[in-house]
């Protein structure tokens, strides 16, 4: 789940749009076969689950073959702690549909967060920081001159790396107690947003969040650099 909204959120910053997330787990098979025949780029992620596919994830598989999906462009990701296998066997699935091409090799995430992973939430941090400077540039034009689809999409970034960064914190991705990359990038985005005033309710809803920037936030090195 980390993975897919780290790939979300960069996909939108990149401009990408009607990205859509689906929980094979809550989401009525039907709903994500109909949502499967309107998009051109499918990824498909899931963990290694008693060595084969998660169960939920195997019936959409062959809900989407039995269907006759074919001619998309896919990518696989798959979650194990040892001997992952889930992407091995549902490339063998895809290989059964017509004109699938698979865009990259499979992804594997171990259950531990990796150096990569902590770079990919960085970045996450980041694009939550250039969607606020982005808002922040397109206010300061004349009223007359100013978008308001631009202000829309950038807000709209700016809430769903939010989002994104407070379900880390609480899964343990983002550490309260851990000063690295991810977290200073994080704290750093929050104090801009505060600063610029970009999003005055962002904390309303975000307690994991308030915590971690506020741990952060009582450092030294934090404290000495606060405009």
């Amino acid at each position: 789940e980390n993975a897919c909204e780290i790939l979300a959120s960069r996909l939108a910053e990149k401009g990408v749009q009607h990205v859509r997330i689906f929980d094979v787990s809550h989401t009525d098979v039907s709903e994500q076969v109909s949502a499967a025949f309107q998009c051109s780029h499918l990824v498909f992620a899931s963990a290694t689950y008693n060595g084969g596919i998660y169960t939920p994830m195997e019936t959409l598989l062959l809900e989407l073959k039995a269907h006759a999906l074919q001619n998309r462009t896919v990518a696989l990701i798959e979650n194990g702690s040892w001997g992952p296998a889930a992407a091995r066997l549902m490339a063998k699935h895809l290989e059964e549909m017509k004109g699938m091409t698979q865009i990259a090799p499979p992804i594997t995430i171990r259950s531990a967060v990796k150096d990569e992973q902590y770079r990919q939430l960085e970045a996450l941090a980041d694009g939550v920081m250039e969607a606020a400077q982005a808002l922040v540039r397109e206010k300061s034009r004349p009223a007359a001159q100013q978008s308001e689809s631009e202000l829309l999409r950038q807000r709209e970034k700016v809430t769903r790396g939010l989002d994104a960064l407070e379900a880390y914190v609480a899964d343990g991705s983002l550490r309260i107690d851990e000063v690295n990359l991810a977290t200073i990038s994080a704290a750093c985005a929050i104090a801009y947003l505060n600063f610029r005033r970009v999003a005055p309710g962002w904390c309303a809803t975000r307690p994991q969040l308030i915590k971690l920037v506020d741990a952060l936030f009582q450092r030294a090195s934090f404290a000495r650099t606060e405009p």
